[in-house]
């Protein structure tokens, strides 16, 4: 059972680069929040720190003024309230804060207040800052107890701190001194935006940089991606250039060597496809031929056959005729049938016979010396000039060749010439060719000469009972040797040249 596969995707696809900006955007804006948050809460502890040690020494301050204060003007209940209002003059003078007081009861009393030339003023009504937490903290006071109160009003920030007032261990009451750390605020919030206005730079800075060092990256990815969209609609030109010196190159040479291969599997997959029809319609075409060339004579012996056995048929001459006919065409159809399968099995099965070094110049003047006699016969001869040359090859499957060659020079060479056979050495190759005069008249179709079963018109054809496959044989010996031949007429003359390779 197959593994079955399941993708989902939610939305529309997103590019890499898309992703990777989005990414590092909301890291960067969780992590400038974060650094944010976390340098807002260090200052304001290092703030507070900073309070709690400044009213610490304060009220120690202000202890140790009440307690000189004291020696120096014996306070009493009764003489308390003359005594308050400069106490509060000189605390507030002597520590540089506002001073107030408030009675036992919690009533407020006054508050003494720098002013300009070093002036003191005394108060009688509560300012609005003493007003934010004066319950809480005169209460607390009341019960032995200091509180430290942060205060914002109109974009300004106070620290009260609040103490009760002993003097001679006797509860007079409540202290408050208010200290204007504004600058300090503002200070601390001056740091703050500072920080957000460089990580809004560095922000930018730093998002342009990777836009851009992302859009480099993912731009090769998207050639690469383009070309594999292409490639896949069988768009096999164009060459996938990309130069990052990383992964990305080396994936898209990768590419590009899988397309190369591709390609040239491609190519010899097609070049093998034309191969295979063209031996089907070969294969046809052979087929046609070789059933037509068969009619011939079995119509012909056919036809003879009918009449000799008819009952009235009482001729001996015409049997004489008629016996000779059917000989003859029965010899032609088994030359044909011979060579046939000799043909069929060289294109088939070559045949497997050892190679071995020829001198081919021996063979060339062996051959012209078999063919000599038949020459004769029509008054032609046959003039061999070889020069010195060895071939690696099958010497019975090359003689054929040079027979063949000559034989057909003889059948439709004209009477009284001479065939020129000539061997010449060029480029590492043997040259052979075999030239024999024709009549004025003679036609050749030069691309069908080495096809099975090519004749000339009987007329001018010497000698009866070719079947048309004595070129294709040659043809087939020569190209398993890893030669070639071709055939030219022109001028009165027929010239077929072959060339082999030399031995090494």
């Amino acid at each position: 059972m197959r593994d079955k596969i399941w993708r989902f995707s939610i939305g529309k696809r997103s590019t890499i680069h898309r992703k990777f900006t989005i990414g590092f955007v909301l890291i960067f804006a969780v992590s400038a929040c974060c650094l944010y948050l976390y340098m807002s809460h260090s200052l304001q502890n290092q703030t507070e720190k900073t309070i709690a040690s400044d009213m610490k020494k304060l009220q120690m301050f202000s202890y140790d003024h009440i307690k000189q204060y004291a020696l120096l003007n014996p306070l009493l209940d009764s003489n308390m309230t003359e005594h308050i209002d400069v106490l509060l003059r000189s605390l507030g003078l002597s520590s540089g804060h506002y001073a107030a007081y408030y009675t036992r009861d919690g009533a407020f009393w006054g508050e003494a207040r720098t002013a300009g030339g070093g002036m003191i003023l005394l108060e009688k009504r509560e300012s609005e800052v003493l007003l934010k937490s004066a319950e809480q903290d005169v209460a607390a006071a009341a019960n032995n107890a200091s509180t430290v109160t942060i205060v914002h009003v109109d974009k300004k920030s106070y620290v009260i701190l609040t103490f009760p007032l002993y003097i001679n261990n006797q509860l007079y009451g409540a202290l408050r001194l208010t200290s204007d750390y504004t600058d300090r605020y503002v200070h601390n919030a001056a740091v703050l935006q500072s920080l957000a206005w460089f990580t809004v730079f560095l922000f930018i800075l730093v998002f342009l940089f990777t836009f851009y060092l992302s859009r480099r990256m993912t731009r090769p990815l998207s050639a690469l991606s383009q070309a594999l969209l292409q490639f896949g609609d069988g768009q096999l030109a164009g060459k996938l250039a990309v130069n990052t010196n990383d992964e990305v190159e080396e994936l898209a040479d990768s590419f590009e060597r899988m397309r190369g291969k591709i390609e040239e599997q491609m190519a010899t997959i097609a070049a093998e496809k034309r191969k295979i029809v063209e031996l089907e319609q070969s294969r046809r075409q052979f087929f046609h031929h070789v059933t037509h060339e068969l009619k011939t004579p079995l119509t012909t012996i056919s036809g003879y056959a009918q009449i000799i056995e008819q009952p009235e048929f009482n001729d001996p001459a015409f049997l004489r005729k008629a016996a000779g006919k059917i000989r003859l065409e029965s010899q032609r159809l088994h030359r044909m049938v011979v060579e046939v399968i000799a043909l069929s099995r060289r294109e088939t099965s070559p045949r497997e016979e050892d190679k071995a070094p020829i001198m081919l110049s021996e063979v060339l003047k062996a051959a012209s010396e078999d063919m000599q006699m038949k020459a004769a016969k029509y008054h032609m001869r046959i003039h061999c000039t070889a020069e010195p040359a060895v071939i690696e090859g099958q010497v019975n499957e090359l003689h054929k060749v040079w027979v063949n060659l000559l034989d057909n020079a003889i059948k439709y060479g004209k009477e009284g010439t001479a065939i020129q056979l000539g061997l010449s050495l060029q480029s590492g190759k043997a040259v052979i060719r075999v030239k024999n005069d024709t009549a004025a008249d003679h036609s050749v179709d030069g691309s069908l000469v080495f096809e099975p079963f090519y004749r000339k018109a009987a007329e001018e054809i010497k000698e009866e009972g070719s079947a048309g496959l004595g070129l294709a044989i040659c043809k087939t010996i020569i190209e398993r040797h890893q030669g070639t031949i071709s055939f030219e007429h022109a001028a009165g003359a027929t010239v077929v040249t072959i060339m082999l390779p030399l031995r090494t």
